[in-house]
């Protein structure tokens, strides 16, 4: 092949979080990516409108926690180019300042111990992060004052907890909880609860989900309504759910899926982008990028003709979306698309691609009622080896993108960003 080894290593793994920001000179685009050669740590990176990159996390700290195990929203950046993040080494919420004049170093905002903490979100209006906090089977919502002052617990309902969203207003707030045994892409709930003057969640109503309905996102539309990905059909559709009652309204009733198994809480395939909403949807093999419009429903793929496969994790601001596309011939590449023209700029660093016709044509295939996709070796004629890749769980699949493995760089779990 045209690729040395020493690259494949470099280029394993793929983005798992991103994140537009809209400022007065444009668009600014943020993501994380691994760095195998760095000790396999996650760095996140910030991508200015003029173009130009620089990593907004210093060497030695990594971007990435153990929340459920598998790992939450690690990061949110903060108003004019600061970042708030979970530390690897010891789970715990830092700050880091962007301007030179405050500290160079990231300052821990909570306390050592066996806390982790995991699926960040900056609620408007209030200068603190709020995430979910996980203590042995214990977990709760909290919000981390990022001047470094007391945590305060917002609520504590379920054993498992994800989404925590502030209502336009600031006057309630949003999770979605479940119960052992349920798993998140079995049955879930979207909670409601007013929100105190000295922000603490009074008692919850479920207004969607249940033992057989899993909701697995959910973004406030206005003070009396959200938009929830939920499956009361069997499909993750987006629906408008109301508070006074009245029935919820499938948005996308087609069947395919517009939400993914809520592996890692902070997972987003919905942004809401002014009027509109921004959607990863489709099955999965094949995974598109559109824009819905939720008063007459219409949806219009921006994807193009360029990525097939568009990960879980998408973000929308000024007038762009930033999401994780990929195809059978290229990796998982931040891209930022213009929501009017549908305009397409892949903005993270490129990474280096063998000649083209090294690489197989994948072909869909069933054997012995298992379905699969068959990646056949380029330019090989008669018998030849194949790696098999197997995943055990209810939810899994491979995507048919372009991934490479290298069996020499630090193993850090799932390449992709689910």
């Amino acid at each position: 092949m045209s690729i040395r080894p020493i690259d494949v290593a470099r280029t394993d793994g793929g983005p798992q979080w991103v994140e537009a920001v809209a400022t007065p000179e444009g668009v600014e685009v943020w993501w994380d990516e691994p760095r195998p050669h760095e000790g396999g740590r996650r760095c996140v990176v910030r991508r200015l409108p003029d173009g130009s990159r620089a990593d907004a996390l210093p060497p030695g700290w990594n971007a990435r926690n153990r929340l459920v195990e598998y790992g939450g929203r690690s990061w949110r950046p903060l108003p004019g180019g600061g970042l708030v993040f979970t530390n690897w080494a010891d789970q715990r919420l830092y700050r880091l300042d962007a301007s030179p004049a405050k500290a160079a170093d990231p300052v821990a905002l909570t306390p050592e111990g066996p806390a982790r903490y995991g699926d960040l979100y900056l609620p408007p209006g209030r200068d603190e992060v709020w995430a979910v906090r996980e203590i042995g089977d214990a977990r709760d919502l909290v919000a981390v004052s990022l001047d470094g002052g007391p945590l305060r617990v917002v609520a504590r309902a379920h054993h498992f907890l994800m989404n925590p969203r502030l209502s336009p207003g600031g006057t309630r707030i949003a999770w979605i909880g479940w119960n052992h045994p349920d798993m998140p892409w079995d049955g879930t709930e979207l909670c409601v609860a007013d929100l105190s003057p000295d922000g603490v969640a009074g008692p919850h109503r479920v207004v969607a989900g249940g033992p057989e309905e899993s909701v697995t996102q959910a973004e406030w539309r206005d003070e009396e309504s959200l938009y929830a990905v939920t499956d009361p059909t069997g499909w993750w559709n987006v629906h408008l759910v109301h508070l006074d009652g009245s029935p919820s309204r499938n948005l996308t009733p087609v069947e395919l899926e517009f939400g993914a198994a809520a592996w890692k809480p902070g997972l987003a395939c919905l942004a809401p982008a002014g009027e509109q909403l921004v959607v990863v949807y489709g099955t999965a093999d094949h995974r598109r990028l559109g824009v819905l419009d939720p008063a007459t429903g219409d949806l219009r793929e921006i994807g193009g003709a360029g990525h097939t496969y568009w990960a879980s994790t998408v973000s929308a601001a000024g007038g762009k979306a930033v999401a994780v596309g990929a195809t059978p011939y290229t990796p998982l590449e931040v891209t930022l698309v213009d929501l009017a023209t549908g305009g397409h700029e892949v903005v993270s660093a490129p990474k280096p691609l063998p000649d083209r016709a090294l690489l197989p044509t994948p072909e869909a295939v069933t054997i012995e009622g298992v379905h699969a996709h068959l990646h056949p070796p380029a330019g090989v004629a008669g018998p030849a080896p194949y790696v098999i890749f197997v995943h055990g769980g209810p939810t899994g699949n491979t995507p048919v993108v372009l991934d490479w493995r290298s069996p020499t760089s630090p193993a850090e779990g799932s390449a992709w960003p689910w």
